[in-house]
C-alpha cells in the first residue's frame, strides 16, 4: 500500500470540493428573453406604452443586477434587502402621489380583476430578475411568465399573443436544454461521469420533449383555462376572435369571443369559412349580430369602462317542453340600461324574433339584432352589462339553441332625417360618453376639421353621418394584410391620413369618431355580419364574417347601424407591398423590423444550441479529428478515461460524488498494488488530468505522452493474465 509521503504535492494540498460555477451569460440573456416575452405581453394586453417600457427596463436592470453581484462574488440577500425596501419606498411615494400610479399598475388593470391579476404576476417577474443568484435559478424566470401566457391566453386570441407564446417556448427550451448541458458538462469535468456516449441524444431528446410537450398541453389546457377564467373573472375573452392563430388552429371549433374592450390596428387577420352559427328569422331587411358595444376611444382601442355585470330577469318558461334529465327552458329579460333608449322612445321600431344555433364555434357570448330585449333558452342564469352584452357563465358548445326578442329601430332615411339636431334632447348618459373625441385630454385638429369639411352644408344628422360613411368607404381601402399601425399614434388620425388601409375595426373607429366630431353620438359594436343566406328564412353566419361597425345615435329612434366598410374598395389579395403569406409569415411580415430581429435572436439560440450539443459534442468524442487545446486535453481525457473503464471491469466503479484526486487515493490506499510503479503512474494521470481540466494553458505534448505512457502502464497491470494477483479488489469497500 503506498504510504501519503509518496502522493505527489497537489494530491496532499488539493482543494476537493468543487469550486463556484461561472455565470452562463447564455443562460441569463435567454431567461431575459423569457421574462420580456411575458412583460411584452401583458403590456400589451394593457394597451400602456409607459408601463411597458418601465417594466422592460426594469426587468433589462434586474438581470444586469444578478449577473453583477456573481461576477463580483457579493452576497446577493445582503444587497437585495436594501435594494427592495428602496423599491418599497419609491411605489408608496409614487402611489401616495397620485401622478405616477399608473406606471405601476395601469388604470385597464384596476377596472378588471383578471389584469389586476396579471399586473401582480408580471411585477412578480420583474423583481425575481433581482433574485437569480445562480445559473439553475434563471428557470425560475419561467414560471411567472408561463402564468402570464396562460391567462393571456383565456382572454385573448390575437395572432400576436400567440407568437409571443411560441417564442416564449423557444427561449425556455434553450434554459433547459443549457443548464442540463452545463450541469453535465461539470459533471464530466470533476470525474462524475465515465462516458460521453449518447450525451447529444438525450439533449435533443428533452429539447424535442420539452418543445412538443408544450404545444401539446397548450393545446389541452386552453378550453377548461378559459372556462376557468369566465368561472372566476366573467367575460374575460378577447375581441378578436376572427384572428385565429397558431394555437387556435389545433383546437376543435372556432373561439368566438367579446370583451370590454378592442384593440384597433393590431396588423393583418385571418380568415376562416367555418361556420359558427345559423339564425333563422322571417325579418326581411338586414341585421347585425352584435355581442358588444364600446364607448371610449384611447388613440388605440375601444373600451367599455363599465366592466360591471347584472343577472337578467328570470322567469319559468312551460311552452317548449324539454327531455327529463335536462336544463329546462327559461326566459331571461333585460334590464334597461342608461345608454339605451326606451322602447317608447324607438318611434317605428320593430319586434324581430331569431332563433340561434351554435354550429361550429365555441361562443362567450349570446348574440341578437339590435337591442335585444329578452332570450329563451336552456340556462340556469344569465348576466348582462352596459353594453349590451350577455354572458352565459360558460362557453357555448355547438348544438346549443336559443331565442332571442330583439327590437330593431326604424330603418328609413326619410324618418331619420327629421330626428331632432337639438343636443337637449340627447340623454346625458349618451352625451357623456359618446360624445367623447379628447385623447389624453387633447383633441386632434385634423380629425376635427375633417368632420367639418365632409359635413358642410348638410342640415340633418342622418345625412351627415352617411356623408362621414361614404367619405371613408371612397377613401380608404378594405385589406386584411393590412400592417400594424406604429407605437403611440392615434390608429384613427393614422388610417385617415397616411395609410388609407385596414379592415372593420378602422372603418368602424374612424365612423365614430368622425360623427362625434361633428357632434353626432356614436360608439363602436363588435358582432357579425349577416351572413349568407339559406333555406327558409336561415341564415349561415361564418368565422370570416365577425365584424366591427358604428352605431349613430338618434333621439327618438335609438341606435342605427353604420357600417364604413361597405363600398370601400376589397384590395387584400392585390394590395402592393402587403403580404401574402397566411399565418406567422404574414404577421412578421407586416409588423416591421422588430420581429424579424426577435426571430433572428431565436435562430442564433437555437443555433448555439446545435453548436454545442451537436458538433462540439461530435468534436469532443473524436479527439483525433481536432488539434490544439481541444485536441490536447481530449487526448488526456481519452488516456484517463480508457483506465476509469478498464477497472469498472474489475468491479471498482467511482461513486458519482467522488472527485479525481479521492479516487486516487482511495485507490492508492484500499488496493493491494504488486507493482509499486501503478501507484506512481495512477497518481502522475490523476496530476495531468487534473491540470487539464481546470489548467489556464493546454496540455503539452510531454504531458500528453506522460498521461499515455502512465495509462498503458495501468492497463497492462489490469489486463495482465491473472490480473487478481496484480490487483486484489475481494475485500475493496470504500470509505
Amino acid at each position: 500500500m503506498a504510504d501519503n509521503a509518496a502522493m505527489p504535492a497537489f494530491v496532499r494540498g488539493v482543494n476537493t470540493t468543487q469550486e463556484r460555477p461561472g455565470v452562463s451569460l447564455w443562460l441569463y440573456a435567454a431567461g431575459l428573453v423569457v421574462t420580456l416575452v411575458g412583460v411584452c405581453t401583458v403590456g400589451y394586453a394593457f394597451g400602456d406604452p409607459s408601463f411597458t417600457v418601465l417594466t422592460v427596463g426594469l426587468s433589462v436592470i434586474g438581470y444586469l443586477f444578478s449577473i453583477t453581484t456573481r461576477k463580483l462574488n457579493l452576497r446577493v440577500q445582503a444587497v437585495q434587502a436594501p435594494a427592495f425596501i428602496l423599491l418599497a419606498l419609491a411605489v408608496i411615494a409614487l402611489s401616495s402621489s397620485g401622478t405616477m400610479t399608473s406606471l405601476i399598475i395601469p388604470d385597464a388593470a384596476s377596472k378588471d380583476k383578471l389584469l389586476t391579476l396579471q399586473a401582480i404576476i408580471l411585477w412578480v417577474a420583474v423583481l425575481q430578475s433581482y433574485t437569480l443568484t445562480s445559473d439553475s435559478s434563471v428557470l425560475f424566470a419561467c414560471v411567472p411568465c408561463m402564468t402570464s401566457l396562460s391567462l393571456m391566453s383565456v382572454r385573448d386570441t390575437d395572432p400576436v399573443v400567440q407568437e409571443a407564446f411560441l417564442l416564449f417556448i423557444s427561449a425556455a427550451t434553450f434554459l433547459l436544454v443549457h443548464d442540463n448541458y452545463l450541469q453535465t458538462l461539470r459533471s464530466r469535468r470533476l470525474c462524475r461521469v465515465s462516458s460521453s456516449r449518447n450525451f447529444f441524444l438525450g439533449q435533443a431528446t428533452l429539447a424535442a420533449a420539452c418543445l412538443c410537450g408544450s404545444l401539446a398541453l397548450a393545446s389541452v389546457v386552453k378550453v377548461p383555462l378559459q372556462a376557468l377564467g369566465t368561472t372566476l373573472f366573467g367575460n374575460v375573452a378577447a375581441p378578436d376572435a376572427n384572428k385565429p392563430g397558431l394555437l387556435s388552429a389545433l383546437m376543435p371549433g372556432v373561439q368566438v369571443t367579446e370583451h370590454h374592450h378592442v384593440t384597433l390596428a393590431a396588423g393583418p387577420t385571418a380568415n376562416s369559412d367555418v361556420s359558427v352559427m345559423e339564425v333563422k328569422t322571417k325579418y326581411l331587411g338586414s341585421l347585425y349580430w352584435q355581442g358588444a358595444t364600446f364607448t371610449v376611444f384611447t388613440g388605440r382601442s375601444f373600451v367599455n369602462p363599465d366592466t360591471n355585470t347584472y343577472p337578467l330577469r328570470q322567469t319559468s318558461d312551460t311552452s317548449q317542453m324539454v327531455d327529463p334529465g335536462q336544463m329546462p327552458i327559461s326566459k331571461f329579460a333585460m334590464v334597461q340600461q342608461i345608454l339605451e333608449p326606451p322602447d317608447d322612445q324607438m318611434r317605428h321600431s320593430t319586434l324581430v324574433r331569431q332563433h340561434i344555433i351554435v354550429t361550429g364555434g365555441n361562443f362567450s357570448v349570446l348574440y341578437g339584432a339590435d337591442k335585444i330585449e329578452s332570450i329563451r333558452g336552456a340556462f340556469s342564469a344569465l348576466m348582462g352589462d352596459s353594453g349590451g352584452t350577455v354572458l352565459p357563465g360558460g362557453n357555448l358548445t355547438k348544438g346549443i339553441e336559443y331565442t332571442v326578442m330583439s327590437r330593431i329601430p326604424c330603418q328609413d332615411p326619410a324618418r331619420l332625417r327629421h330626428a331632432s339636431t337639438n343636443p337637449a334632447d340627447i340623454p346625458k348618459p349618451v352625451r357623456d360618453l359618446c360624445l367623447q373625441t379628447q385623447v389624453n385630454d387633447t383633441n386632434d385638429v385634423r380629425l376635427q376639421d375633417l368632420a367639418a369639411k365632409i359635413t358642410k352644408g348638410l342640415t340633418n344628422e342622418y345625412d351627415r353621418a352617411e356623408a362621414i360613411r361614404q367619405y371613408i368607404a371612397s377613401h380608404c381601402d378594405y385589406n386584411l394584410n393590412a400592417p400594424a399601425a406604429p407605437p403611440g399614434v392615434n390608429v384613427v388620425d393614422y388610417f385617415l391620413f397616411k395609410s388609407h388601409q385596414g379592415y372593420c375595426d378602422l372603418f368602424g373607429a374612424s365612423m365614430v369618431m368622425l360623427c362625434r366630431y361633428a357632434g353626432i353620438p356614436a360608439r363602436l359594436a363588435s358582432g357579425f355580419l349577416e351572413g349568407d343566406p339559406g333555406s327558409n328564412g336561415t341564415w349561415i353566419v361564418r368565422s370570416s364574417q365577425k365584424h366591427l361597425w358604428a352605431q349613430v345615435f338618434f333621439p327618438g329612434y335609438g341606435w342605427i347601424n353604420f357600417d364604413a366598410t361597405g363600398g370601400s374598395k376589397d384590395i387584400t389579395k392585390h394590395a402592393a407591398g402587403t403580404p401574402t403569406g397566411t399565418g406567422f409569415l404574414k404577421w412578421v411580415q407586416s409588423n416591421g423590423p422588430i420581429p424579424l430581429a426577435a426571430i433572428a435572436v431565436v435562430c442564433v439560440i437555437l443555433g448555439y444550441v446545435l453548436k454545442v450539443e451537436l458538433f462540439d459534442k461530435i468534436g469532443f468524442n473524436r479527439s483525433n479529428l481536432h488539434s490544439g487545446k481541444k485536441g490536447a486535453t481530449s487526448q488526456v481525457y481519452s488516456a484517463y478515461f480508457s483506465v476509469i473503464t478498464a477497472l469498472e471491469r474489475h468491479g471498482i466503479k467511482r461513486p458519482p460524488s467522488m472527485t479525481a484526486t479521492e479516487f486516487a487515493n482511495q485507490l492508492a490506499h484500499k488496493v493491494t498494488w504488486t507493482d509499486e510503479t501503478c501507484v506512481t503512474a495512477l497518481y502522475a494521470l490523476t496530476d495531468i488530468f487534473e491540470r487539464a481540466v481546470y489548467g489556464a494553458n493546454e496540455a503539452g505534448d510531454q504531458e500528453i505522452a506522460a498521461a499515455q505512457a502512465s495509462a498503458a502502464t495501468l492497463l497492462r497491470a489490469l489486463n495482465a493474465q491473472n490480473s487478481q494477483h496484480a490487483l486484489n479488489t475481494r475485500s475493496f469497500a470504500w470509505s
